[in-house]
C-alpha cells in the first residue's frame, strides 16, 4: 500500500467519530481489553470510504483469511478494531504458566507490568470470535504479528523498548541490518552458533571477491555472505578456474552491495561458485549446501521479482508497497496532531505469495540458513533461530532486555516465520519435525525433476547432522537408525509410509520412496519395527553387484562413508519377505470422482482357494499411490479383476501392494488394518517368501 498524508477533518463521517486519544490510551484489565474499540461488519466494511485516509490504514492491517458470516451471536465474525501493549505484538503469552494461573490472571498480571512500564498500545483489527476468553494467549499476539499494527511514531522508545517508524522506501537501513545480525551473533550463540559448530565447508568451495569479482578460493578465516534467489530462465556458464564476473544480473550486482555494506567482503552464489560440469566436487558441494548456507555470515534472500533481472528492492529500486501509512491528525490533547505508521505484515505474509516461495530450491536455502536477510517489495526482514526483526519496528536493546527480565516466564516464545524455520536449535532438537518439513518441501515447484533429491539433500543431510544417532536416507527416504538394528530391519520400516491423492509418478527416482512421487508427503513412522526374521532388504550398486547386509551396516554406521556408499546405489532395492495376492473390488462402479480410493482388498493364497477380507468399518480400502483418471492404463488394470502381489509386514499391519513393470517392480499402494488377529489369518496365507527388485 502506497504512504499517504491525510487529516482527521478530511476523514470520513465513522473516523471522525472515533476517539483517537481514547484509541491510543491503552486497555490494561483482561476483561477490558477483550472488548473491541469498534465493529465494522465484513472486511469490505473496514475501509469504508476510499477517500478516507483512516479507513485505509485500517484496510491495512486487516487480513481477508477465514472470512466468515454474520450468523450466531451478534456481531461474532465481524471486524473489530483491537487495543494489545506492543510487547503482545511481539510475543504471546506462556502457555504453561497460562495453564498454570489460568489465562484471565495471566493477562491481567501482563498487562498491569505493561501499564508500570509505559508500554505503548498498537491498534489492530481481526475477527471477533464468538468467546474471546483465549485472547492473548495467542488470538490477538498473532493477528499482531502476523497482519500488522497502527502505532504513533515517536522519536523515542516505549517502555518496552519499541518504536514504529516510517522508512524509506528507496534506501534499506543497514545501519538496522548490521545491528540485527550483531544481536544474533553476541546473544544467540548457544541457538544460533550451536547449529555451525563442527562444521565443515565442502571441498572445492570458492566464492565471489566482491571488490575484484574475481571467483576465488575463501580465504581461511574469512567470513561470506550467501544469496537465495529465483534463477529464472537464463543460464550462466561456470569454470572451476578464478573468473572475473561481468555483466551479472541486478539481483547479483545488489547482494554484492548489500554484502560490502555490511562488511564482509566474499559472497556465495550456487550458479557462479559451484562447477556446473559433472564431477566429484559439484556433488559434494550439493550435498553440504546446508553447511555453506548455515555458516555464511548472513544469507541474502531476494524475496521479490520472478528472476534475477529484478534486484532488491531498497537497493537499486524502490519498495513499491511501502508499509506505512502515514497520517497527520488532529486531537483534543495535542494541536499539532500525531503521525500514525503501520508495522506493516510478518516476513511470512509478505513472502507467502512471493516466487521465491514456491520453489524446492529456495525452501531448502531459506530452511538450512541461520541468519537470513529478507528483501521484500514491503520492507527488509531478520529472521535467525530466535528472532525476527523487521525495518518498521526499532528495538533499544538495553529496554528490551529488561523488559523480557521483567515479564520472566509470563511471556511465550516470540513468533518465527515457519517458512524459514527448521526448529533444529530447540532443546532438545524434535526428528519429528523432519516430516513437517518434507510435507512443506514436496508441495514446492522444481523446473528439472531429476533435481529434486539434489534440492532437498540439504535438508535430509542437515538433519542426519543434527540425529547422527537416529536418522539416515536412501535416495530421500528418511530412516530410523539404530546401531542396535539391521539394515534390512530399518529399511523395511522405511517403505511405510503415505503420500497425498493425486502424485503423479517421478520416475527418476525409486517408486519405494516418496522422492519418486509428485505429491504431498504425508507420515511416516520411523518408530515402527519390523521383526528381524521377517524380511531381508539387500541395497543394489549401480553396477547390478548387491551390497552385502555386514558391508552396508558397517557403512551406515560411518555417516561419511555411507555419503559416498549413496552415491553408488541403483533405484532398485532386492526385498524378500512374505507375500500375499490380492482380489481387488470397485465397490462403487459409477463414481467419477476420487478414483484412488474406493478399491476394496481381498487377501488371497496363489491357488485363489482360501481368502478373507480384514475387519473394517465401514469399508477398507487399498491406497493407491498414484492418481487414477478414468480410462488410464492404472485405471483398466485396478478395474480388471486382475490380481496383484502384495508384501506383507505382520506385525506392523502393513501390505505394499506392487506391480510388475519388467525389469523389476514398483509400488501400487498400500493397505493398512488394525485388528490383532487379522496378522495371523494374512501369515496363513502366505505360503511363500518372494524375492522381487523393487525400483
Amino acid at each position: 500500500m502506497a504512504s499517504r498524508l491525510g487529516c482527521s477533518d478530511q476523514w470520513c463521517q465513522r473516523c471522525k467519530r472515533l476517539d483517537l486519544d481514547d484509541l491510543f490510551r491503552g486497555r490494561w484489565s483482561e476483561p477490558e481489553a477483550r472488548n473491541g474499540l469498534a465493529i465494522f461488519d465484513d472486511y469490505a466494511a473496514v475501509s469504508m470510504d476510499p477517500n478516507c485516509a483512516f479507513c485505509e490504514a485500517l484496510a491495512s492491517i486487516a487480513s481477508q483469511d477465514n472470512q466468515v458470516s454474520g450468523s450466531g451471536p451478534p456481531g461474532v465474525g465481524r471486524y473489530c478494531l483491537y487495543s494489545v501493549p506492543s510487547l503482545l505484538a511481539q510475543q504471546p503469552l506462556s502457555r504453561p504458566v497460562m495453564r498454570e494461573l489460568g489465562t484471565g490472571q495471566l493477562a491481567d498480571q501482563v498487562l498491569g507490568r505493561a501499564k508500570s512500564r509505559r508500554d505503548a498500545a498498537w491498534l489492530l483489527v481481526r475477527r471477533l470470535h464468538a468467546s474471546m476468553r483465549p485472547f492473548f494467549l495467542i488470538d490477538a499476539p498473532l493477528s499482531a504479528h502476523r497482519n500488522g499494527c497502527l502505532a504513533e511514531s515517536s522519536p523515542t522508545f516505549n517502555g518496552a523498548g519499541l518504536r514504529v517508524r516510517r522508512i524509506d522506501p528507496d534506501n534499506a537501513d543497514f545501519g538496522a541490518m548490521r545491528e540485527w545480525i550483531d544481536v544474533c551473533i553476541h546473544r544467540h550463540g548457544r541457538f544460533c552458533g550451536g547449529l555451525t559448530r563442527g562444521r565443515t565447508l565442502p571441498r572445492g568451495f570458492s566464492v565471489i571477491n566482491c571488490a575484484t569479482r574475481i571467483l576465488m578460493p575463501l580465504p581461511s578465516g574469512a567470513s561470506f555472505a550467501a544469496l537465495s534467489y529465483v534463477w529464472g530462465a537464463s543460464s550462466s556458464a561456470n569454470s572451476s578456474a578464478p573468473v572475473r564476473l561481468t555483466n551479472l544480473p541486478q539481483t547479483i550486482e545488489d547482494a554484492i552491495t548489500v554484502t560490502t555494506r555490511l562488511g564482509v567482503g566474499y559472497l556465495w552464489i550456487d550458479r557462479y561458485c559451484i562447477p556446473q560440469h559433472e564431477c566429484e566436487e559439484k556433488r559434494e558441494q550439493i550435498q553440504n549446501m546446508h553447511d555453506v548456507y548455515g555458516m555464511s555470515y548472513v544469507t541474502i534472500i531476494a524475496a521479490a521479482g520472478n528472476d534475477p533481472s529484478y534486484g532488491l528492492p531498497g537497493i537499486s529500486r524502490a519498495r513499491n508497497r511501502a508499509p506505512t501509512v502515514d497520517i497527520w491528525m488532529k486531537s483534543s490533547s495535542t494541536s499539532s496532531g500525531r503521525r500514525i505508521v503501520s508495522t506493516g505484515r510478518n516476513v511470512e505474509e509478505a513472502i507467502r505469495g512471493t516466487t521465491w516461495a514456491t520453489r524446492a530450491w529456495t525452501f531448502q536455502e531459506g530452511l538450512v540458513s541461520t541468519r537470513k536477510l529478507v528483501f521484500t517489495d514491503e520492507q527488509v526482514y531478520f529472521h535467525c533461530t530466535q528472532r525476527e526483526f523487521r525495518e518498521t519496528i526499532q528495538e533499544e536493546r538495553t529496554l528490551v532486555a529488561e523488559t523480557d527480565s521483567s515479564y520472566g516466564d509470563a511471556i511465550g516464545t516470540p513468533f518465527r516465520c515457519e517458512l524459514l524455520y527448521s526448529g533444529l536449535a530447540e532443546q532438545p532438537p524434535r526428528l519429528e519435525r523432519l516430516f513437517d518439513t518434507l510435507r512443506d518441501f514436496s508441495t514446492r515447484s522444481i523446473s528439472f525433476q531429476n533435481d529434486f533429491l539434489n534440492a532437498a539433500s540439504g535438508i535430509l543431510n542437515l538433519y542426519q547432522q543434527v540425529f547422527p544417532d537416529r536418522m539416515r536416507h536412501v535416495w530421500g527416504q528418511p530412516l530410523r537408525y539404530d546401531a542396535q538394528r539391521t539394515v534390512s530391519e530399518m529399511m523395511a520400516s522405511a517403505l511405510q509410509w503415505e503420500i497425498g491423492l493425486g502424485a503423479r509418478r517421478r520416475e527418476v527416482f525409486p517408486s519405494w520412496s516418496w522422492m519418486g512421487w509428485r505429491g504431498t508427503m504425508w507420515s511416516q513412522n520411523l518408530e515402527q519395527e519390523v521383526p528381524p526374521s521377517q524380511v531381508s532388504v539387500q541395497l543394489e550398486l549401480r553396477d547390478g553387484r548387491l551390497v552385502d547386509e555386514r558391508d552396508a551396516k558397517a557403512c551406515m554406521d560411518d555417516p561419511t562413508r555411507f555419503q559416498k556408499l549413496l552415491g553408488l546405489l541403483s533405484r532398485c532395492i532386492i526385498i524378500q519377505t512374505d507375500s500375499v495376492y490380492l482380489h481387488i473390488h470397485d465397490i462403487d462402479p459409477t463414481a467419477s470422482v476420487d478414483l484412488a480410493n474406493k478399491w476394496e482388498p481381498k487377501f488371497c493364497n496363489k491357488a485363489g482357494t482360501r481368502d478373507f477380507v480384514p475387519k473394517h468399518d465401514p469399508v477398507y480400502f487399498l491406497k493407491v499411490t498414484q492418481k487414477v483418471e478414468a480410462g488410464d492404463e492404472l485405471h483398466r488394470e485396478l478395474s480388471a479383476g486382475r490380481v496383484w502381489l502384495g508384501l506383507v509386514f505382520a506385525h506392523t499391519h502393513f501390505v505394499l501392494v506392487v506391480r510388475d513393470v519388467g525389469s523389476h517392480y514398483e509400488r501400487v499402494g498400500i493397505v493398512q488394518y488394525s485388528a490383532p488377529d487379522d496378522d495371523q489369518k494374512l501369515v496363513d496365507l502366505c505360503q511363500e517368501k518372494r524375492r522381487i527388485r523393487l525400483g
